[in-house]
């Protein structure tokens, strides 16, 4: 979403072995790197509630719902909510897409390691 603001979010990830990338189908498996994916992605949950999500994301854009207000609701019973599950759903696609163009992208990584320095220092 951050990126149809112009910039996008790529955060340095030292230790992502420990992190599951989640698979687009049951069943599919790859070759090299199949032990990096565990369950797959639940499409049907975030088909079902895109609606709601974008209404959200909108509502964010348009300053009439503040992030901590969204926090909040989606904390309450968050595990039986359907916005916080499509959400959470949602999540594991992006983070599975840049873990997979991060590891797969070199000049990526030494980017965000540089910038990542540079602020640390």
């Amino acid at each position: 979403m951050s990126a149809r603001f112009g910039f996008e979010l790529l955060p340095r990830i030292r230790n992502f072995r420990d992190l599951t990338f989640h698979r687009p189908e049951a069943g599919i498996a790859y070759r090299h790197i199949d032990a990096l994916f565990g369950e797959p992605i639940n499409w049907r949950l975030i088909e079902d509630h895109w609606q709601d999500l974008m209404k959200v994301a909108i509502s964010i854009r348009e300053s009439e719902l503040s992030s901590i207000t969204l926090l909040r609701r989606l904390r309450h019973d968050s595990k039986r909510n359907k916005i916080y599950r499509a959400f959470r759903e949602l999540g594991r696609v992006k983070r599975t897409m840049v873990l997979l163009r991060y590891i797969s992208d070199a000049a990526l990584r030494e980017n965000i390691t540089r910038a990542t320095n540079m602020v640390e220092s």
